[in-house]
């Protein structure tokens, strides 16, 4: 049976000295039991620098990886310019594209009341209530300015609401609008995403989500009658 020799156990000597004892003298009193004590080896110079030498690789070694991880994990900022790459003359944006995003659930709370005491907004385009900072408030004018918008409390058309971003997000029953309202909600929701993605700006989770694209796709495929009233705005709480 083969058994680890612990650090401190005493190692046995054979009765001729097998560690080089020359004679009793050179020998211990422990010898008397058949044991004797191997003294510690002191390092000489040049496993000294041997030692030193291997200190200093392992830790060049550990801060280029430290250093290989950091520039991996935090890539260059986006940096884009429109350049003429063909013959034709057209131009397409060139150079660094990064954007990077971790999400917040529910930043605005769940209640319209919630998001006001957290200083949030009601988005028009995303029909969220998001942080000021989720909001590309230049897009939100452009889109309010586009159309003279409409909203109402019921299909007729017979109650109108305020077309005022934080009061529509108040609502609590149902916001009635035209199919020309949503398809313009569906690009405009395009147009955010484009922005962000250009510009490195945080959005909201409802702009990136594939499920809604995929639902903007149908919508606008299946034009018809864009100023009847058959569409609702849905009041949203989404990550950001």
């Amino acid at each position: 049976m083969l058994r680890d020799a612990h650090p401190n156990q005493p190692v046995p000597i054979d009765p001729v000295g097998k560690y080089g004892a020359s004679n009793q003298e050179d020998v211990d009193e422990d010898d008397e039991a058949g044991f004797i004590y191997l003294p510690p080896q002191r390092w000489t110079g040049t496993r000294w620098i041997y030692g030193l030498c291997w200190s200093i690789l392992i830790t060049a070694l550990i801060l280029a990886a430290f250093f290989s991880g950091r520039s991996t994990a935090i890539p260059s900022p986006t940096d884009l310019r429109e350049a003429v790459l063909t013959a034709d003359g057209k131009s397409f944006p060139s150079g660094q594209l990064t954007w990077s995003h971790k999400f917040t659930p529910l930043p605005c709370g769940k209640t319209p009341a919630e998001a006001k005491a957290r200083g949030c907004h009601f988005d028009i385009i995303a029909t969220a209530w998001l942080p000021p900072r989720c909001i590309d408030h230049e897009l939100a004018a452009e889109f309010a300015a586009v159309h003279p918008w409409r909203y109402f409390r019921d299909p007729n058309g017979t109650e109108p609401l305020l077309d005022d971003p934080d009061t529509l997000g108040s609502q609590t029953g149902l916001i009635w609008t035209t199919h020309r309202w949503h398809w313009a909600h569906c690009l405009y929701m395009w147009k955010k995403l484009n922005r962000a993605l250009v510009h490195g700006w945080v959005t909201d989770a409802e702009t990136i989500k594939q499920g809604h694209t995929d639902h903007c796709v149908k919508t606008i495929l299946l034009m018809a009658e864009p100023d009847a009233i058959r569409s609702i705005v849905e009041i949203i709480y989404p990550p950001c």
